[in-house]
């Protein structure tokens, strides 16, 4: 879903996340699910000016994308819902591996970080007590964990989410043993939205503005 979201964004000069609309409906994890072992996948587009056909590979997974330009979806959904599941939708997926690294950090402070990268792998990197570093990578999205009872992002995770949100990261999470906390942008992040997270503090409670989402999913 990032590769696909992340490429939309390159070949749509204007990117209407309410008026694109895509098929398969890439907001249902049902939908995910039955696409995940096939080695091609073509994914409609109606509501942009993508004229042709338009392929890319994720070497590492074995598969081939075609984005397809489509005159009409009855059963697609549009690029806002996909951006606003696509959290719900990794996060739940992965929820297993990322509540055991969790569990390590609730017991001696040291956090993890999963960094979800382009080519469809996940890059599991160990920080330091209470504190985890965000490499300079061109990523997807990225998750580090969070002691039990910490469900939600300090001042400081906030401000590097401002930056990698700018630098087209889909979302970033902070995952407790029972709860993660994302923040994710829908479309590209305006302006005034950067402004407000550089200059915000702790950020514990679901919040929307015009380009991004922050929301918190048991796990």
């Amino acid at each position: 879903m990032g590769g696909v979201l992340r490429r939309l964004e390159d070949e749509v000069e204007v990117l209407d996340v309410d008026s694109i609309h895509v098929y398969p409906p890439l907001s249902s994890l049902s939908a995910v699910l039955d696409l995940l072992g096939l080695e091609e996948v073509t994914v409609f587009v109606w509501g942009s000016e993508l004229s042709e056909l338009v392929e890319f590979e994720l070497e590492e997974l074995g598969l081939t994308v075609a984005l397809k330009p489509s005159g009409g979806l009855v059963r697609g959904v549009s690029l806002r819902k996909v951006y606003e599941e696509l959290p719900r939708i990794v996060l739940t997926l992965d929820s297993p591996t990322l509540k055991a690294f969790a569990s390590r950090t609730s017991v001696d402070g040291l956090e993890y970080m999963v960094v979800y990268g382009l080519d469809g792998l996940a890059y599991m990197l160990e920080g330091d007590v209470h504190r985890v570093t965000i490499p300079g990578v061109d990523a997807a999205s990225i998750v580090h964990t969070h002691p039990e009872g910490a469900c939600g992002l300090s001042r400081a995770d906030v401000r590097s989410s401002a930056y990698a949100l700018t630098d087209l990261v889909l979302f970033e999470a902070a995952v407790t043993p029972t709860c993660a906390f994302y923040i994710a942008r829908i479309g590209l992040l305006y302006e005034e939205d950067f402004a407000f997270l550089l200059n915000s503090g702790d950020i514990l409670e679901p919040l929307k503005l015009k380009s991004l989402i922050a929301n918190a999913m048991p796990l």
